[in-house]
């Protein structure tokens, strides 16, 4: 089971634009909506999920999934909540899915081997070339229980937040074969790739599209 709600978010509200400038900033408008924990990482614990999308009329949604019922409280002028709505993935193995994805795409910079022939891990940059989008999206298939049969890959540009955060968030649109429920169910949890605590890695489909069948 998990919960999904939206967030509206009006950036013409001063508050409001700061926290679309600031990924931390809006990760924690995100968590204030879930019961305080004492897990080491409370995000990962209640599986704390959220997505960015721009709205006619210059509004802003995040669609935030987790496994813990929200309560929007207290949010700041400019931001207004929907219920929470409860549900299950409603897709098994043998499904084709229509599935959107914004994640941090990135890799570690490769360094020069240094006199010991070890070669070190460098900063992890953002992935820019087609044939390195989708090869990372269908190495994240491959981990995650399914297997991609289309594929377009559409850089958002960078998101920042204080201290050097800087994540490379790409809008993956893609049609995939579901192989292993388990593996997709986790995933569809889980988040997909880095930096989910800061807007990335949730996938979603629309159940009601035309393209959502049953393979064979």
């Amino acid at each position: 089971m998990f919960t999904e709600s939206v967030l509206t978010l009006d950036p013409r509200q001063p508050d409001v634009s700061a926290l679309l400038e600031d990924a931390r900033r809006m990760h924690r408008l995100v968590m204030a909506g879930f019961p305080a924990s004492v897990e080491p990482a409370p995000r990962a614990a209640m599986h704390v999920l959220y997505r960015l999308d721009g709205r006619t009329g210059g509004l802003v949604e995040a669609t935030v999934r987790a496994t813990v019922t929200p309560h929007w409280d207290h949010l700041p002028a400019g931001v207004t909540a929907d219920r929470a709505q409860t549900g299950e993935l409603a897709a098994g193995a043998g499904d084709l899915l229509a599935v959107t994805c914004d994640a941090n795409a990135t890799k570690d910079q490769a360094m020069p081997r240094g006199p010991d022939s070890a070669r070190k891990r460098g900063a992890r940059v953002g992935l820019t070339q087609p044939g390195d989008l989708r090869d990372w999206f269908i190495r994240k298939g491959m981990q995650n229980g399914f297997v991609v049969q289309e594929l377009d890959a559409v850089p958002l540009g960078a998101r920042r937040g204080r201290r050097g955060l800087a994540l490379w968030i790409v809008r993956f649109a893609a049609t995939v074969l579901v192989v292993d429920r388990a593996a997709f169910a986790a995933a569809w949890v889980q988040g997909i790739g880095r930096g989910r605590a800061f807007g990335s890695g949730m996938l979603t489909f629309d159940t009601t599209a035309a393209d959502t069948q049953r393979a064979g």
